[in-house]
């Protein structure tokens, strides 16, 4: 499913519809996906301003509603709309373009789980895709959702030594 075909799942859903006339005010802010080689879970969340929190829907064989949670932020940072009309790259191809990165920068680095987050952060709209490693890092990388250029890779332990520094 590519990720407009997502959102109409649940948009068109009855649990959605009533949903959104309690919170009309509320507008997307990411599609989340838990990648496996057989399936891709998604999860859809809409930020409500007011109550500073966002509301998920997963998919699956029914769409499920996940109550409201407060949004994990910086202080003084705002959580920004998500415009699908102006993403133009598939999930598929993203991928496609961060397992080529890995392999090429990070070869060593083979994940062992993967997700990805489709949001607009400050430096535009992103799939922000993470790869838990074999060797407990995480590879994250950032591309464009409009022009699939890489914008930004970074490698971190997941274990931290004493003290904190690497």
């Amino acid at each position: 499913m590519e990720v407009q075909e997502i959102l109409e799942a649940v948009e068109n859903s009855h649990i959605f519809q009533q949903w959104k006339k309690k919170y009309p005010t509320a507008f997307l802010s990411f599609l989340f996906a838990a990648i496996d080689q057989q399936q891709r879970e998604w999860q859809v969340g809409f930020y409500d301003e007011k109550e500073d929190a966002v509301t998920t829907f997963q998919l699956g064989e029914e769409i499920i509603l996940i109550p409201p949670e407060k949004v994990f932020k910086a202080p003084g940072s705002k959580v920004l709309e998500l415009h699908l009309e102006k993403v133009k790259v598939d999930l598929a191809s993203c991928l496609e373009k961060v397992a080529i990165l890995q392999k090429l920068k990070y070869p060593l680095e083979i994940p062992i789980k993967r997700i990805a987050i489709l949001q607009h952060l400050d430096m535009g709209q992103v799939y922000n895709v993470t790869y838990i490693t074999q060797t407990f890092k995480t590879l994250n990388v950032k591309v464009d959702a409009a022009t699939e250029e890489i914008l930004q890779d970074q490698l971190i332990s997941i274990i931290q030594p004493p003290g904190g520094k690497q």
